[in-house]
């Protein structure tokens, strides 16, 4: 591929031979890169950091800068700033400008508003001719920073809450003017640019800079104008704003965003995991990093800048260029060759105060995004009795997976190797093109083999342990290829027969020392550990929550890769949970009290829901036939610690068809979500801090959410 080629594949999310890059700095950080490289030529800088991307430009033909009183300088545009000197670099601070008193439309309609009559875009189609293999870029509108600082930033947000159509004038000025500037642009240049960028911060590193609502009435529509010509020209649309702008996002795609730039990891909710697994396969991120600079204003004129630290040196420079790539390239594309990117749990963990957590139910909603286990699209019968119902091959079931699309299906899970592999990992990635459904869990199916007769990672046979965990790389290898969020790992085939003569220490060193060095042979990735107490083997290895909570501190000690033992570092787990319902009650546990522990170390990656009555033999139900009640406490705990992973479905449909089975579950999830939602949040939370003032008051809630309401 050349960079044009590499770039355009990144933005419609396919597989580039490598990450494109970009780059762009202030001036005093690219002469010192110049200095340091011996070259007064800026292409010669970025041909070496490899640079994927050029941009073009019209040129200024209109007035010089007005110089004010005290080295004020204003610009086309009426905007004011000061230079001011640090002991490194200069920058622009912004002042104050005729239109931060205005209080009428009349002021506002006062003000010399410019034209793109102040350039010459003739010569673009000279520079993109220039880069015939380079992605060309064309940039510099700004439809709400700019605006903010003629107007002033209060002014503006005033504006908008009291006086809206001022609000409006002065943001319409700004887009009739880049709107007439794209066109031109367009027309000049000949189609010789493939990317647009428009510059706009919203965010700031907690939140937003103004609400969703307001964002929806004052950009929005003005962004969908420019994006609209982009898209009409076969022009992609990327749109910068620094910050918090997660919620956002949805309205970015909806509007026509192509690439949102940059990703800035440090801001609250920009986890890159979350955001691929979310927002992935609709919008394609610019840029990664977490190095927050100061400064970061519009400069002069027509263009905006991200402001490079003045003092980075150029060592610096290229460390941070490459830390950035890095960091964006497991993110920026789906599937391909590892693509795994670990799931931030870490947001589980979050305490909060009574009037957070009421805040938190009031506001937070579980995302149903269903999963579905390949595995029981044709059960295959039992101990007592044959199949009712003939196999499956792979594709047909995989058809079916299609079809549970409609159902809110998004995800299937799946066995290594005989329900999914290397060789027919390509018909997963089919059905994720063609229906939306992701591979997105796997495990190692050793439980299944003879020669596993005595346990897998536990068997007292070194031999016997070693093929496993050929098996287990081979997984964790396939797990990075496939994009999947995690190895689920259920170790149904360890423990032991009896309690007499077992060697406990040895068992669970077996399994612990195993499973770490295949972790440590393929580092980064997530295993999702699921609990039972027994079945198949009659005392599983690991017999409920809190053994799992003791394995995984135990493996994760373990350890020694230097990614997995930064990544353990950084706060996050390498062994994850992905427990199912049914075996928590297997087990005589309480659903929510269970799963909390497991929040409480962030550690829930992946559940698997659907009933069971308590003890008994594993039955895998439909979710809600039995323990409805319990169910519907899990999803509200759920719910206080705003699970965001998958709700995988886990069932046995041996007497009805799996499409009705799957139907049916995913409706009942809905309905209890619903419920759990409808739940008087402040009134249960005043039970839990004030039980005394309460007396009977959960008693009457759990009765009030059963009463048949008349339309």
């Amino acid at each position: 591929m050349n960079s044009r080629e590499r770039v355009l594949a990144a933005i419609g999310r396919k597989i580039p031979d490598r990450t494109p890059a970009d780059y762009k700095a202030e001036p005093v950080v690219n002469d010192r890169l110049m200095g340091r490289w011996r070259t007064d030529d800026y292409e010669a800088v970025l041909d070496r950091l490899q640079v994927n991307i050029r941009r073009i430009e019209p040129r200024y033909q209109g007035p010089p800068s007005k110089s004010l009183p005290g080295g004020i300088s204003e610009d086309f545009w009426g905007i004011r700033s000061k230079t001011m000197q640090t002991a490194v670099a200069s920058y622009d601070m912004f002042v104050a400008t005729e239109l931060w008193a205005a209080s009428s439309m009349a002021e506002l309609e006062r003000h010399p508003w410019p034209s793109p009559d102040l350039f010459d875009y003739s010569v673009m189609a000279g520079q993109a001719e220039r880069c015939p293999e380079q992605a060309v870029m064309y940039e510099g509108s700004d439809l709400f920073t700019r605006p903010s600082i003629l107007r002033g930033m209060e002014n503006l947000l005033v504006d908008m809450a009291k006086r809206p159509e001022m609000a409006h004038y002065v943001i319409g000025k700004f887009a009739d003017f880049y709107a007439e500037d794209l066109t031109r642009a367009l027309e000049a240049s000949q189609g010789g640019f493939q990317l647009y960028c428009e510059w706009s911060d919203y965010g700031t590193q907690a939140g937003l800079l103004l609400s969703r609502q307001m964002w929806r009435e004052f950009a929005g529509p003005y962004l969908k104008r420019l994006a609209d010509i982009c898209h009409s020209a076969g022009v992609a649309f990327m749109l910068h704003s620094c910050g918090a702008v997660r919620e956002l996002i949805p309205d970015f795609i909806s509007i026509g965003v192509d690439v949102l730039d940059p990703i800035q990891t440090m801001a609250a909710g920009m986890e890159p995991a979350g955001l691929k697994r979310d927002f992935g396969d609709r919008i394609a991120p610019g840029g990664t990093g977490g190095s927050e600079a100061p400064g970061g204003h519009p400069r002069k004129g027509r263009r905006l800048h991200h402001r490079s630290q003045p003092q980075h040196t150029a060592r610096h420079a290229r460390g941070e260029y490459s830390r950035h790539v890095r960091a964006g390239a497991a993110n920026a594309l789906i599937g391909g060759k590892d693509m795994y990117t670990l799931t931030d749990l870490r947001y589980q963990a979050k305490r909060r105060t009574p009037e957070e957590l009421l805040e938190q139910l009031r506001s937070f909603s579980l995302d149903l995004k269903l999963s579905v286990g390949i595995w029981y699209f044709a059960p295959g019968g039992g101990r007592f009795h044959e199949r009712y119902v003939p196999d499956l091959s792979i594709e047909d079931r995989l058809a079916l997976a299609a079809k549970m699309a409609r159902f809110g299906v998004k995800g299937i899970e799946a066995h290594y190797p005989s329900e999914v592999n290397e060789q027919n990992l390509h018909l997963y990635k089919k059905l994720e093109k063609e229906a939306g459904v992701r591979l997105v869990g796997l495990g190692p199916d050793s439980f299944r083999h003879p020669d596993c007769e005595f346990g897998s990672l536990s068997n007292p046979d070194r031999k016997k342990r070693e093929a496993v965990q050929k098996s287990i790389i081979g997984a964790l290898k396939l797990v990075k290829e496939a994009g999947a969020t995690h190895m689920g790992l259920w170790p149904g085939i360890d423990g032991f027969l009896y309690p007499l003569g077992t060697v406990y220490y040895d068992m669970w060193d077996w399994f612990e020392g195993a499973l770490a060095e295949c972790m440590d042979e393929v580092p980064g990735v997530r295993i999702g550990l699921e609990t039972k107490p027994y079945e198949p083997a009659p005392n599983n290895i690991y017999r409920n929550t809190a053994d799992g909570l003791v394995m995984a501190r135990d493996v994760e000690a373990r350890l020694k890769n230097p990614v997995n033992r930064k990544l353990l570092e950084q706060g996050h787990c390498l062994i994850g949970f992905q427990p199912e319902i049914g075996h928590v009650m297997m087990g005589f546990e309480i659903l929510p009290y269970s799963y909390m522990r497991i929040t409480r170390e962030a550690r829930l990656q992946h559940i698997h829901v659907n009933s069971q009555p308590l003890g008994n033999y594993d039955q895998d139900l439909n979710v809600g036939v039995v323990n409805w009640q319990d169910a519907e406490a899990l999803l509200y705990a759920l719910k206080m610690v705003g699970y965001s992973g998958y709700f995988g479905i886990d069932i046995n449909p041996e007497r009805m068809p799996v499409l009705e089975a799957v139907r049916i579950n995913a409706r009942v999830l809905q309905i209890m979500n619903q419920r759990v939602d409808a739940l008087p949040h402040e009134k249960l939370l005043d039970c839990f801090y004030h039980p005394e003032a309460n007396r009977g008051g959960i008693e009457s809630i759990l009765a009030e959410s059963y009463a048949i309401r008349k339309e």
